[in-house]
């Protein structure tokens, strides 16, 4: 992403610059874009290092990615870490904060959020939560796309459910939680 990505945005922000009469809004504008896109990269490039992650843990990453989106958008994420939870393994702790990110993502592209509410509870094995008061969405009505798929292909992969809920009108709220071995849900009977 550095290598590649970061260097043709830094690259078209160096050659827009150079364009006469950049006094004009929509080229300003344009300008802190390149700029904002740039400094987006070099995040999530840094989200991205396994080194990182040794000495980061979930609930930083959670709290860092809040308040990140609270930089760049008008929406409040509010973030509640309770009961004091340990860091889970590595591979654990990146795939919650790459299904968080998902679920964040589509609650600001498709839902339309104005706040939402992050909490991440557990000592052990921690269960996650988001929840928007977006639009929400009937999910009878609606195939599910990658977005949700890999969600729930993420979390199983490490022993998690990944639950919706969300009606037309209502918001959305995935919780992410550590599969109970043995549990029998009335739908499995």
């Amino acid at each position: 992403l550095h290598d590649s990505v970061g260097q043709l945005l830094t690259a078209a922000r160096m050659g827009f610059s150079t364009v006469p009469d950049y006094t004009d809004e929509p080229r300003i504008m344009a300008m802190g874009a390149l700029k904002e896109a740039i400094e987006e990269v070099r995040l999530l490039g840094r989200t991205l290092n396994n080194d990182k992650w040794k000495t980061r843990t979930l609930a930083m990453a959670i709290t860092d990615e809040a308040n990140r989106i609270m930089r760049i958008r008008t929406v409040q994420v509010k973030v509640l870490i309770a009961d004091d939870p340990l860091d889970p393994p590595m591979d654990t702790k990146i795939i919650l904060y790459r299904s968080f990110q998902e679920a964040l993502n589509n609650a600001l592209k498709h839902a339309k959020a104005n706040h939402i509410r992050v909490r991440m509870s557990g000592a052990a094995r921690p269960t996650l939560s988001i929840s928007d008061d977006g639009c929400g969405f009937d999910p009878g009505a609606v195939t599910e796309g990658t977005g949700l798929l890999n969600i729930r292909h993420r979390c199983a992969l490490i022993g998690y459910d990944a639950t919706l809920v969300t009606a037309k009108g209502t918001g959305c709220s995935w919780t992410f939680s550590p599969h109970v071995h043995g549990n029998i849900r009335s739908a499995d009977r």
